[in-house]
């Protein structure tokens, strides 16, 4: 029954769901009607409409034997919203000051330095915007982006896919005061000029990017996050229209050689 689907849905159990249903067609019922019309073991009847009462979706006649009613729809479901909300900010106010009390105890913990210098993640398909973010996320002083691609419908195709989504990162690392440089091969700029202004972002990224365009021929793509991480982009060698992967690369010494190759192009290159 849809009915059933519905409730389990409201996070009730199968007993208790088909009760409300017996309830709902019988108007009043007994325990030992609810139990039998809806196929629900007498050890669980009681426990069952236990819980429906408690949640405010029945009402209970104190005679013998006792007997069960639905409360108008409209109201019992409109209540049981209401705690539900209550039960989530409880339960996500306890959540935060547990995270509060995780962080706070991982702060005493002294943790041993890495014997290992280069520690790497790939992601794949839809995984590749989940690693930006969570890059972005971890940055705290700087983001250099050298973003560049050969062909000219992939360019297209890539900004108007994920730019909101650059943006909405962009915006979240700048407001924690996070500086982000932004290197663009002079063929590439026109174009991505093109579409951000098609858009109606070009304002807005340029309030929180540094922008500089860069002549001469581009190379490979990378962005650099804290002078920690390195991002690598891999593109599908069988679909120029496609990127196969992304590749972030915690190592220092990385990071430091591809930022002293991006401020020497930096320097030399034309703001926007």
């Amino acid at each position: 029954m849809e009915i059933q689907k519905l409730l389990r849905n409201l996070k009730l159990n199968k007993y208790e769901a088909a009760a409300y249903s017996v309830i709902l067609k019988k108007g009043i019922a007994e325990a030992s009607i609810v139990s039998k019309e809806g196929n629900i073991p007498f050890g669980k009847i009681y426990e069952s409409l236990q819980v429906l009462s408690g949640k405010g979706l029945i009402e209970v006649q104190e005679t013998r034997p006792k007997k069960y009613k639905a409360r108008k729809p409209q109201i019992a479901f409109k209540k049981f919203l209401e705690e539900e909300e209550i039960k989530s900010k409880i339960e996500i106010e306890r959540t935060k000051n547990t995270i509060i009390q995780l962080e706070e105890e991982i702060d005493k913990i002294a943790i041993q330095k890495p014997q290992e210098k280069t520690f790497w993640t790939t992601a794949i398909g839809e995984e590749i915007e989940e690693i930006i973010k969570n890059s972005f996320l971890e940055a705290e002083k700087e983001i250099c982006m050298l973003p560049y691609t050969a062909n000219k419908k992939d360019q297209q195709k890539h900004a108007i896919l994920n730019i909101p989504f650059f943006i909405k990162e962009i915006i979240k690392a700048k407001s924690r005061g996070v500086r982000i440089r932004a290197l663009l091969p002079e063929e590439f700029a026109r174009l991505q000029i093109k579409i951000f202004e098609k858009m109606g972002v070009l304002k807005k990224i340029t309030k929180h990017v540094e922008i500089r365009i860069q002549k001469g021929p581009a190379i490979t793509p990378f962005t650099i996050i804290d002078l920690e991480k390195v991002i690598l982009r891999v593109d599908d060698p069988t679909n120029q229209n496609k990127i196969l992967a992304m590749i972030k690369i915690s190592d220092s010494t990385l990071a430091k050689r591809l930022k002293e190759k991006f401020d020497k192009m930096w320097d030399s290159a034309k703001p926007i």
